[in-house]
């Protein structure tokens, strides 16, 4: 019960420090009802890819047919300590890096963090099951290519560390 309270919390905290600065700039869209999923691609001409392209959010994994490539080499990262600046752009919170944030290697190519955005709830499913939170790692390439690494998060009654520690650098925000 506690994490599920820790986690409210740091949802709120982030909500309440976000408020601040938003910059949402498109229609509205939900992950439910007459603007949700299902219609995101007729909501608006630069949201079109989400009905006709193939690689657009959201994603439902069917465990049952994910095929592991051994071709690809494991995912390794450096992320590095960076000043940055938190944002609320109307549908999620986020945090953007304002220099060199660390690099994600993706079968020998280097991205780097440029930003990171929660969804509450996921965006994504596993065999049809969304997920309270979701945490979106997004890297760009020299070439300009994009590689966005997701975080499934639960409840659950363990106290997480990452998350305590995350919490207790946005309450010192708070202290004069």
């Amino acid at each position: 019960m506690i994490s599920r309270v820790f986690f409210s919390t740091l949802v709120l905290t982030l909500f309440i420090f976000g408020a601040s600065s938003s910059e949402h700039d498109g229609p509205a869209f939900t992950y439910s009802g007459t603007t949700g999923p299902g219609q995101w691609g007729s909501l608006s001409p630069s949201y079109s890819t989400c009905s006709a392209g193939k690689r657009q959010s959201p994603v439902n994994i069917e465990k049952d047919n994910v095929v592991h490539n051994k071709k690809f080499k494991p995912l390794t990262r450096n992320y590095l300590p960076a000043n940055s600046t938190l944002v609320n752009n109307g549908f999620n919170i986020g945090v953007h890096f304002e220099e060199n944030a660390g690099v994600l290697d993706v079968d020998g190519k280097n991205y780097t963090l440029k930003q990171m955005h929660w969804h509450t709830p996921s965006e994504h499913r596993l065999d049809g099951v969304q997920f309270p939170a979701e945490l979106h790692l997004v890297h760009k390439a020299e070439d300009d290519s994009l590689s966005v690494l997701a975080v499934l998060f639960n409840y659950s009654y363990r106290q997480d560390p990452l998350v305590s520690k995350a919490m207790r650098r946005l309450m010192s925000l708070l202290e004069p």
